[in-house]
């Protein structure tokens, strides 16, 4: 009877040992199942333009390009929704086809703001992929400076929509990084140029949907409540 006790022994302690884990785990998961919280990120990268800016004006003709610094703030409801507004400031990549030298200075941005919805497939895991929508508007922007003064004209209009996709790898329970990428789809409806003290302001005749690919680098930060 003792020998047969001291060979079950070990297997009890095994037995109990894995037990333990199982509840420690499934604790675990639990809670992370139960969390919420502020949601903060900041992603960057690079953004193509395609389509038309208004009829017959291509917007790569308008802008080549630009980097965007995306900020994101919102709410947790769980930690598989997400929902939070958004703001982009893109530096412009000028176009081929600008006249910018001898002494005349360009620059170009493109600003967005609205809201977005995350849904997180597997936010207790290590890799959890993800898939945004969003809507908001868009401020296309340029100026011209020289020695015979300065201008600047602006594009703005409604983003219907954008769909984001993207990968989190967990570094801890309040940060995560992955790559990402997203496609805006908007259509400028109104024009405006000011040249000194005059500023001129009109409708866009002739609207034409635009598109924005964006992809680059998301960091994501959470505060938890339970």
């Amino acid at each position: 009877m003792s020998r047969r006790m001291n060979a079950r022994f070990p297997l009890l302690a095994l037995a109990a040992i894995l037990a333990l884990s199982s509840s420690a785990t499934a604790q675990s998961t639990e809670a992370a199942k139960s969390e919420y919280g502020l949601a903060f990120g900041i992603r960057s990268g690079y953004a193509i333009p395609f389509a038309s800016a208004y009829s017959n004006s291509k917007l790569s003709d308008n802008i080549q390009g630009m980097i965007p610094i995306w900020l994101d703030a919102g709410f947790r409801f769980s930690p598989y929704v997400y929902l939070g507004a958004f703001f982009q400031y893109g530096f412009g990549i000028l176009p081929s086809n600008a006249n910018c030298s001898g002494g005349v200075s360009c620059s170009e941005s493109d600003v967005r703001l609205g809201i977005n919805v995350h849904y997180h497939f597997l936010p207790s895991g290590r890799v959890d992929p993800w898939l945004g929508i969003g809507t908001g508007y868009e401020w296309l922007n340029a100026s011209v400076s020289g020695t015979g003064g300065s201008a600047s004209g602006s594009l703005r209009g409604w983003e219907f929509a954008n769909v984001q996709l993207g990968t989190d790898f967990t570094l801890s329970r309040i940060a995560a990084v992955g790559p990402f990428v997203a496609l805006t789809i908007a259509e400028y409806t109104t024009s405006e140029v000011t040249s000194g003290a005059v500023s001129v302001s009109a409708e866009i005749p002739n609207k034409t949907v635009h598109l924005w690919l964006m992809f680059g680098v998301r960091g994501q930060f959470n505060i938890n409540f339970h």
